[in-house]
Order: C-alpha cells, then structure tokens, then sequence
C-alpha cells in the first residue's frame, strides 16, 4: 500500500499558524459575502430590558459595500447622520464569540446572530441589542413591530 505525503516546508508551528491565518481570511471572506448589502435596524432592546421599536423614518442602516467599504448611518426623521464611511474594519473572534471591530470612528459589536435575512448586533459599550433586516424584508419586520404595539 502506497503512503501519501504532502511536504510543506517549515516546521509544525509555522504549517499550524500559516492554516490558523488562511481559515481566518477564508472565514473573514465569507462573513463579508454575508454582510454585502444594506442593513437597517427595526428594534432595539436596552440593557435596561426597554424596546425600542423604530419606524421607516427612524433607524440605523448599516451598509457593507463590495470593497470592503461600511457606510453606518443614523435616520432621524429628516436629519441623516452619517457615523462611518470607512475600510477600516474587521471581524474578530474572542472568547468563543464574533466581533464587528471599526477602527475609524472606533465602534464595536458582538454580533449575536447573522443570516441572509437578519442580523443582530450588541454594542459592547451601552450594551443594547440592535436587530437589523437586510433592506428587502426590513418593511416586513417593521410591520412586525407595528402587530406588538396593538
């Protein structure tokens, strides 16, 4: 029987840390792929354990743009605030959960869950968790909001 090896120059730390780096970027690539688009926010709930539930004239929107670009911008009826327009953000893993880390303006989120639908984010200062729609469900998930407040 014929045995098989694949030859990697370098010794069994460096061939563990070169794949430890490569399963960071394949993963860091295929969150991205996840995130491209435009996400906007339909509730919050407070650290205090208050909802609040926002409307179509006033949340936050999230834009993960191909290239690497997040554009984050507040709604508040008819004053928009633009919070980042940056390239200077990445994805981190610490103690067994996912962070959103942006470094120009510096915010941070754990990100509690993410599909192609729904995204939530905790902000690790005020400790609120924000619940985002990706743009073509959002008026569905307002609407949803709407149901809890009758």
């Amino acid at each position: 029987m014929a045995r098989y090896f694949l030859y990697y120059p370098g010794s069994p730390f460096e061939i563990v840390e070169k794949f430890i780096s490569l399963k960071h970027e394949i993963m860091q690539a295929l969150a991205e792929t996840v995130l491209i688009g435009v996400w906007r926010s339909f509730k919050v709930f407070k650290r205090t354990g208050a909802i609040t539930l926002y409307t179509d004239k006033r949340f936050k929107e999230f834009q993960f743009i191909p290239g690497r670009q997040l554009v984050i911008k507040t709604y508040d009826e008819t004053n928009v605030k633009k919070l980042a327009d940056t390239n200077q953000w990445s994805f981190s893993l610490k103690d067994k959960k996912h962070y959103l880390n942006i470094f120009a303006p510096k915010l941070n989120y754990e990100v509690v869950t993410v599909n192609h639908t729904v995204m939530v984010l905790a902000d690790t200062v005020s400790e609120d968790k924000i619940f985002f729609a990706k743009e073509k469900y959002w008026l569905e998930h307002l609407k949803s909001n709407r149901m809890i407040i009758i």
